[in-house]
């Protein structure tokens, strides 16, 4: 598989039929449901048939409902924390609140000695280039780190790869979507590197502007080695397969999902959950501990009253 575009479409349309597959289950179950008040009838013969006719197919039910709504906190937890460290980090780089065109491009300037260049932000993403990458590097490379950045721009990569990561940990019991997201953020720095090698008609500007970055104590720049290769002129190091294993335990997720719903679809699980008889068990529990629980309060209230007059 080439290029960081088309595994992206491949990981959003395998994270969609995920959810879509989660999200009709859900929805099936939901509609299976009953809320009207049962009689003592129906409740003696739900009870009696609980096992022998809803109980597995309930259990799968409350399965899937429960994945549902652990999908929707995951993702939106990865979201939050991808936003937060992003704020965090710009927060310490401390930028100009004024864009500055440099080599034609718009930069959020750092007052930082060490070279830093880098693009954030999701709806309009921005560049940010430090003093010390503008005094140490030359006009070429120079040109080159902005053109990596810029092409991170324009196709909004930060935006980009903070869906993947969210739908990767969203939709986890999808294990192959972990490894594209990781996939298509390496495969988005080799795509702005093939930018920036454009722009500047060779690769030693961009490679040298790499040592550069990545022979700083604090460096960001990872130069992982296919990057090395690529810059080499390697047509191999964009080329992945996806891994067996995970894709096998997705295929078989997916699936699982997929039958799920359509035994629901075509009625033959029933998946009741029953929940006016849970709500009826529910009621009851309360009616029996709810007392005992006011009793335990009122007995540590009154010995931590009388232990503050004693004292």
């Amino acid at each position: 598989m080439r290029g960081a575009g088309r595994l992206y479409i491949l990981h959003i349309t395998l994270a969609i039929v995920g959810a879509i597959l989660l999200v009709g289950g859900t929805v099936l179950i939901l509609g299976r449901q009953s809320f009207s008040m049962p009689t003592s009838e129906e409740l003696s013969t739900a009870c009696h048939d609980w096992l022998s006719a809803g109980g597995p197919a309930a259990l799968v039910g409350l399965s899937i409902a429960a994945l549902a709504v652990a999908a929707v906190c995951l993702g939106l937890r990865s979201v939050y924390r991808q936003v937060r460290a992003t704020r965090r980090y710009l927060a310490t780089q401390h930028p100009s609140a004024k864009s500055v065109a440099v080599g034609g491009v718009p930069c959020r300037l750092i007052d930082s000695e060490e070279p830093r260049a880098f693009c954030a932000g999701y709806l309009r993403p921005r560049v940010y280039l430090s003093r010390g990458a503008r005094e140490q590097l030359g006009s070429e490379e120079l040109r080159a780190v902005l053109a990596h950045e810029a092409h991170h721009r324009r196709r909004r990569d930060p935006l980009r790869i903070l869906v993947a990561q969210a739908l990767a940990d969203s939709l986890f019991f999808i294990p192959i979507l972990q490894r594209m997201s990781e996939r298509y953020a390496a495969l988005g720095e080799l795509a702005a590197d093939e930018a920036a090698v454009r722009a500047v008609d060779g690769r030693a500007p961009l490679a040298s502007a790499l040592l550069k970055f990545s022979a700083q104590p604090t460096a960001v720049v990872s130069l992982a080695p296919e990057r090395v290769d690529h810059l080499m002129g390697d047509p191999d190091a964009t080329h992945w397969q996806l891994p067996r294993s995970p894709l096998a335990r997705s295929a078989v997720a997916l699936c699982a999902l997929g039958a799920v719903s359509l035994l629901a679809w075509h009625g033959v699980l029933d998946p009741n959950l029953q929940v006016p008889l849970l709500g009826a068990g529910a009621c009851a529990g309360m009616m029996v501990c709810g007392p005992i629980v006011l009793a335990v309060v009122a007995l540590l209230l009154s010995r931590h009253v009388l232990r503050r007059r004693l004292a």
